[in-house]
C-alpha cells in the first residue's frame, strides 16, 4: 500500500474513533495501518487499546503478537500466545491468519494467502534451546514455527533430529507460506518419501513457490486442484507452474483442458495445452472440442494439422 493511501486511511479512522470511542475497532484498523508502516510500536500501542475496549477481539490480539515476533521479541510472542490466544488455535481462520503473520516478511493480521510472500528471517542464536523446551513443553504454535523459520533461514542446522520431529509436527498447519511448507515436505521426505503421495497435504498449496519444487510434486500440486473445480486456484497454480518453467504431464494437460472445456472457459493456457498434446499425439474428442470452441472465439489461427483434426472429430 502506498503512502498516500495508508494516510487517507488514518484519517478515516481517526475520524471514526472521533465518532465511536468506545469501539474497538478503530484502534484495531490504525494498529494494522502501523503495522504495515512498519512503527510497530506505535501499532502495540493501538491493539492495546483496542483490547482495553474488548478483551477478546482476535485480530488485535494477533496484530498485537506479529508485532512482538516483527520487533524480535521472540520469548514475549511465545508466553502471550499462551496466556491470550489459545483459542484461536481452535479457530481455523484465525489460526491460519495468525500463523501467516508470523512466518511472512510483511505481515497483517488479515491476510491474502493466496498470494506469493516471503518468509521472514529469523534466527534464534542462544535463545534456540530456551524455544525449542518451551516448544516441547506446550506445543507452542508460535514457538513452532520461530524455530521452523530458523530452520528454514539455517538450512545446515545441526539439531537435524529436532527439525525433522517438528516438521512432521507442523506441516499440515494452516497459513504457513508455500516456500516454508515445501522446504519442510522436502526435508520429512528424506526419511519418509511416502509423504509425496499425501493429498490433503498437496491440497494446501496455493501456487507453487519456485522452480525448487520438483516436477513430480508440482504436477501433485496440480492435479490436486484440478479435481476441486476451483477456477481461481487452477488458474493461479497454472500461472506459477508456468512462471517456474516446470513442465505438466500430460494427464495434467488434459485434465486441465476438460476441466475447462466443460465449464467453458478458453483462454491461451488452454490452447497452449491442447497443441502440445496435439504435439505429444493425445488426440481424443475433449481436444478437438475444445480446439473448435478455440477457434469460434477467434482465439488464434490453428495450424492445417490442427484443421484435420477437429473434422476428423466432426466438428
Amino acid at each position: 500500500m502506498d503512502l498516500s493511501r495508508l494516510e487517507i486511511r488514518k484519517i478515516k479512522y481517526n475520524a471514526y474513533i472521533e465518532k465511536h470511542p468506545e469501539k474497538p475497532y478503530g484502534y484495531y484498523a490504525l494498529g494494522e495501518l502501523e503495522m504495515i508502516s512498519k512503527s510497530y510500536g506505535t501499532a502495540i500501542n493501538y491493539f492495546t487499546k483496542a483490547l482495553s475496549l474488548d478483551d477478546n477481539y482476535p485480530r488485535a490480539k494477533i496484530g498485537y503478537l506479529i508485532c512482538l515476533v516483527q520487533e524480535q521479541k521472540y520469548i514475549q510472542a511465545i508466553k502471550y500466545f499462551s496466556k491470550k490466544c489459545t483459542y484461536i488455535a481452535k479457530k481455523n481462520i484465525l489460526l491460519r491468519d495468525m500463523l501467516n503473520g508470523i512466518c511472512v516478511k510483511d505481515a497483517v493480521t488479515n491476510p491474502e494467502i493466496e498470494k506469493p510472500a516471503t518468509c521472514r528471517k529469523v534466527n534464534l542464536g542462544n535463545k534456540y534451546y530456551r524455544i525449542y523446551w518451551m516448544y516441547r513443553r506446550s506445543e507452542n504454535p508460535v514457538a513452532a514455527l520461530l524455530l521452523a523459520l530458523h530452520f528454514y533461514e539455517n538450512k545446515a542446522n545441526k539439531q537435524e533430529k529436532h527439525r525433522i520431529s517438528l516438521f512432521e509436527d507442523l506441516v499440515n498447519y494452516p497459513g504457513i507460506p508455500e516456500a516454508l511448507r515445501w522446504f519442510m515436505i522436502k526435508t520429512i521426505s528424506d526419511k519418509k518419501p511416502d509423504i509425496f503421495e499425501d493429498n490433503s497435504l498437496a491440497a494446501l498449496f496455493n501456487y507453487i513457490p519456485g522452480k525448487e519444487v520438483l516436477t513430480s510434486y508440482a504436477n501433485k500440486i496440480f492435479s490436486v486442484a484440478l479435481l476441486t473445480n476451483n477456477e481461481h486456484k487452477i488458474n493461479r497454480l497454472y500461472r506459477s507452474i508456468s512462471d517456474s518453467f516446470i513442465p505438466l504431464t500430460n494427464d495434467n494437460m488434459w485434465h486441465f483442458v476438460y476441466v475447462c472445456h466443460q465449464k467453458g472457459r478458453y483462454n491461451s493456457s488452454v490452447m497452449f495445452c491442447c497443441k502440445s498434446l496435439i504435439k505429444s499425439g493425445w488426440i481424443d474428442s475433449v481436444i478437438a472440442g475444445a480446439i473448435y470452441k478455440m477457434k469460434e472465439l477467434n482465439m488464434g489461427g490453428l495450424s492445417g494439422k490442427e484443421e484435420e483434426i477437429i473434422k476428423l472429430f466432426g466438428y
